[in-house]
């Protein structure tokens, strides 16, 4: 349902946005920016879930009252959904937890430097993330749910790759090459300095989304706690390197 999911991201994201606003003109406070996303994107998942719910029931047809459809188990839940949730949690870590330790060390006007030099890198590489994830994965889903042999799904995960990881490297050229550019059309005139921590975000983000496109071989073995080790060591590195740049 890729109009549905497409309206409604566009839905929550505009409301967001407007509850935002209205909320920060009345409150300057940061606080209130978030909680107004939180509205947009709750009032956006509520409305997933009817759509979800409707279309579940045009399936089931007449049956619908006796019918049960069993999602997942238990067992389902320990092995592939925590996992997969502590590597969600060490992911934040990694990519926004140490901007409290950045507030704390530098002060406000460096993490503001950061925080939109980094940022506007995370935007460009989401958008193009978005789009592979919106025409390229479900292509990737469909073919591993349908292959029986370990061959075969190794070879739709290495199409995949092949597909998307050079067009990540190209857009991380050009993101280097268009930096000063983009702070200059997108950001007010204190933030044109940030280029350099743009040039940063556009390092971090491509090993973002190619460690992504990484994981998802774990979609192919169903075993999602080979996915925790690379960002518990991750996070082991972040929080000494972290310190010492701080000291």
């Amino acid at each position: 349902e890729r109009k549905a999911a497409a309206g409604l991201g566009v839905f929550s994201v505009g409301l967001g946005l407007a509850v935002s606003w209205v909320g920060v003109y009345i409150r300057p406070e940061g606080a209130v920016w978030l909680a107004g996303q939180a509205v947009g994107l709750g009032i956006g998942a509520m409305l997933a879930w009817h759509c979800l719910a409707q279309r579940s029931l045009e399936h089931l047809g007449e049956d619908r009252s006796t019918q049960r459809l069993e999602l997942i188990s238990n067992e389902e839940i320990r092995i592939y959904c925590m996992p997969l949730a502590a590597t969600t949690g060490l992911m934040w870590f990694q990519l926004s937890g140490y901007r409290l330790w950045v507030d704390k060390t530098f002060g406000l006007d460096d993490l503001a430097m950061l925080a939109v030099g980094v940022g506007l890198a995370n935007q460009v590489f989401a958008l193009v993330e978005t789009l592979a994830m919106q025409y390229v994965f479900p292509h990737f889903y469909q073919a591993i749910s349908q292959q029986r042999s370990e061959y075969s799904e190794v070879s739709a995960l290495s199409d995949m790759l092949d597909l998307i990881v050079p067009v990540y490297f190209l857009l991380a050229m050009v993101a280097l090459l268009a930096a000063p550019t983009m702070l200059i059309l997108l950001t007010s005139s204190q933030y044109h300095s940030a280029y350099k921590f743009v040039m940063i975000g556009v390092g971090m983000e491509l090993f973002r989304v190619i460690s992504n496109l990484l994981g998802q071989a774990a979609q192919v073995t169903k075993r999602t706690s080979s996915t925790l080790p690379p960002y518990v060591f991750g996070a082991i590195v972040l929080i000494p390197g972290v310190w010492a740049v701080g000291y």
